[in-house]
């Protein structure tokens, strides 16, 4: 799978957010902090 380079500064911010997000929610499951899944899917209207 190839993968398009970012073209702009919208797309990097969107990026940045998202990795924060991920390492944030990687740090909660290794200390043991679990949310319900219904919250997650709302956040993202799923």
């Amino acid at each position: 799978m190839l993968s398009s380079p970012i073209k702009s500064s919208e797309q990097e911010v969107y990026l940045s957010s998202l990795k924060a997000k991920l390492d944030k929610g990687y740090q909660d499951i290794l200390d043991g902090n679990m949310i319900d899944a219904k919250e997650v899917f709302a956040e993202y209207d799923l």
